[in-house]
């Protein structure tokens, strides 16, 4: 026999409806409950406020996202040397494939979460990303140097300013809802251009 929903998952589905439709600031509490065949008492038996609702139904699923791309920045910098240098200018496609296929397997969450959450702790999420991949890049320049190999000068402004440029190319259709295999296809292009374009800037004549 099928477990029945609980009433948690229940206000959980309604709330993932009522901010795919309004975001979070204009989400009805009222209407969430009223979907769920609940009323609002039995809401707040479970969750303290919007706000709470939000995060435990968005978090778990964007920490996750973030938590591998941390990981993998600490796993870069405990391969050999010339393995960094490859993954530096090739990029890793298999890594930018797993956030994809994570990000797809729960794609509305991360659509709340890049397009409805102004007022939430994600309404700047992109920027997350950035800061994680901007340390990561920084450290990794500085590592070249340690090992000889001639950088160009870059100012940190550029650094920040190309990175936020990527991620905004990277999240783009999962804004606009594009279809897994057009994301794909669009993705591997920005991949072949940035990649493109940090050889020619820190390496190039």
């Amino acid at each position: 026999m099928q477990k029945s929903e609980s009433v948690k998952d229940r206000l959980l589905r309604a709330a993932k409806t009522e901010f795919m439709e309004k975001g979070f600031q204009d989400a009805s509490l009222r209407q969430i409950a009223k979907t769920a065949s609940l009323t609002t008492g039995a809401f707040y038996v479970h969750f303290k406020s919007k706000d709470d609702l939000f995060m435990q139904l968005v978090s778990p699923t964007v920490e996750g996202l973030l938590t591998y791309f941390r990981e993998y920045g600490d796993k870069f910098f405990k391969l050999e040397f010339y393995e960094q240098k490859r993954l530096m200018l090739e990029s890793d496609a298999q890594s930018v494939e797993d956030m994809l296929d994570y990000i797809y397997d729960n794609f509305d969450l991360f659509r709340i979460a890049l397009t409805k959450s102004t007022g939430t702790k994600y309404e700047n999420l992109i920027d997350m990303f950035v800061d994680i991949e901007e340390s990561v890049t920084n450290r990794m320049i500085h590592t070249f140097r340690q090992n000889g190999i001639k950088v160009n000068e870059i100012s940190l402004q550029s650094v920040h300013i190309l990175i936020s440029a990527n991620f905004t190319a990277f999240f783009e259709p999962i804004v606009h809802g594009m279809e897994k295999k057009a994301a794909q296809k669009n993705i591997c292009e920005m991949r072949k251009f940035f990649n493109a374009g940090w050889r020619e800037l820190l390496f190039g004549d």
